[in-house]
């Protein structure tokens, strides 16, 4: 099985490395790299930028991707989308119960260890309330634009603080019904350790693929599949349950 970090983060976004640098450190590994800069959230910001960035990376021997957010709906013009080999699509923002979208760059940069401390914006109380919008969103996203992985789909605060509850359970059960149904695939990401095992066990139940992803952001971080590799030897998934270009 040929082993590909699809979600990597480089200089063209909010990363710290150059594609070469990525590409050294694969070529180590054996691995194969898909490159998934941000897009509408960093320094791409604009259709041309985004055509440039894809242009720039047919120097290179990689997959050519990006990652897009959630609750954006873009309408992709065909030259870009014969551009793009994939688009990851994960949350990056919620909707509190006022309706305002929150970014959530401050908690996933304490969850990913790369700052120090993490001031919780909502209630938790409103947590439901937000994972429920959050369906909304993910089901609108699906249906009006391209999406081929969902990118850490459960790096959420509200989702972690839930996670003893039986509310959580039927959460994943409409996440995974929606992924079934347009056809994407759920990424297993190094950098974040998920999801759970609970999480992919129910996933195998439906007919939903998987992709590898280490989420780098930094040298160190590279390549980074270890939590991915884990777990498809722990519960014996198939190569056919992994996503392909």
């Amino acid at each position: 099985m040929d082993i590909v970090d699809l979600h990597t983060h480089t200089i063209f976004s909010d990363g710290d490395t150059s594609v070469d640098e990525i590409l050294e450190v694969a070529k180590g590994l054996g691995y194969k790299i898909g490159i998934s800069d941000h897009v509408f959230c960093s320094k791409m910001t604009t259709m041309k930028a985004i055509e440039e960035y894809l242009d720039r990376l047919t120097e290179y021997n990689v997959y050519k991707g990006i990652e897009a957010n959630i609750g954006d709906y873009t309408k992709w013009s065909d030259r870009v989308l014969g551009k793009l080999d994939y688009v990851i699509s994960s949350i990056h923002t919620y909707n509190d119960n006022i309706d305002e979208r929150t970014w959530l760059s401050a908690y996933f940069g304490y969850r990913a260890g790369h700052r120090k401390d993490y001031v919780q914006q909502y209630d938790s109380s409103d947590n439901k309330y937000i994972l429920e919008g959050i369906l909304d969103t993910v089901k609108k996203t699906f249906q009006k634009t391209r999406v081929d992985i969902l990118g850490h789909c459960t790096v959420l605060p509200f989702y972690e603080q839930l996670l003893e509850d039986n509310y959580i359970e039927s959460w994943e059960e409409e996440l995974l019904t929606l992924c079934e149904k347009y056809k994407v695939a759920i990424e297993i990401s190094g950098l974040w350790k998920e999801p759970n095992q609970n999480f992919i066990k129910h996933a195998l139940d439906k007919d939903i693929l998987f992709s590898f992803g280490s989420d780098c952001h930094r040298k160190s971080e590279i390549c980074n599949l270890k939590y991915p590799l884990q777990i498809i030897k722990k519960l014996n998934i198939s190569e056919d349950k992994i996503f392909t270009i």
